[in-house]
């Protein structure tokens, strides 16, 4: 039977399927306790919120199955909301040791996509800040669908070019299949209490 797929704004209503789809994608689970890997998810949403301009979810009968989000830098906004939301999970995070190991891992990963940005030397007008679909919904579609809303809402405000940030733990040969370029690259091998993962880290560009 054919999935009934529609596609709408974020509403917090959304909120904890689609931390659990970064969850899914991202494997915070092998890094950490779920408790905390879940305060990641919940952490690293709330920063894409905080700075979004843009955002779609892809949904099936009412369930969000994606999401895109993207930051349109010539547009002013500052969520008070979500930032504050976001302070409250870092202190969840800094009062417990496995908490505040996991932090310095992703404030690491922080500094190395800022490098990587600062190292092309060229001031982006727009960023897609996050992309993610549910693994169990993959090969839908889901995907490009989203992509292509981004990228006509960019278009629709003058935007000729965007980078994004991926790495080894996801689809990145989607973005090449659809143009982008990889302009920069870091690998690193990731130390937590449950074991080492080596990750290469990229940075990509398209001119629209």
């Amino acid at each position: 039977m054919k999935k009934n797929i529609t596609f709408e704004d974020y509403n917090d209503k959304y909120f904890r399927e689609i931390s659990k789809i970064i969850n899914d994608n991202w494997h915070y689970n092998e890094l950490a306790s779920p408790k905390t890997a879940e305060i990641l998810s919940f952490s690293y949403l709330y920063s894409c919120l905080s700075k979004q301009t843009f955002t779609k979810v892809a949904l099936i009968d009412d369930l969000p199955i994606g999401i895109i989000v993207a930051n349109n830098k010539n547009k002013f906004n500052f969520n008070l909301l979500y930032k504050l939301k976001l302070i409250k999970n870092i202190f969840l995070l800094a009062i417990s040791s496995e908490g505040r190991k996991v932090s310095k891992i992703f404030g690491n990963v922080d500094n190395i996509d800022n490098n990587l940005l600062t190292n092309l030397d060229k001031d982006y007008p727009a960023e897609l800040v996050f992309f993610a679909v549910d693994p169990k919904f993959k090969g839908l579609g889901i995907g490009q669908s989203l992509f292509f809303k981004a990228i006509e809402y960019f278009k629709f405000n003058s935007i000729n070019s965007f980078y994004l940030f991926t790495d080894t733990t996801c689809n990145f040969g989607f973005y090449e299949h659809y143009g982008m370029i990889r302009k920069g690259s870091f690998d690193e091998t990731l130390i937590t209490d449950k074991g080492k993962r080596k990750i290469s880290f990229y940075i990509y560009d398209i001119d629209l």
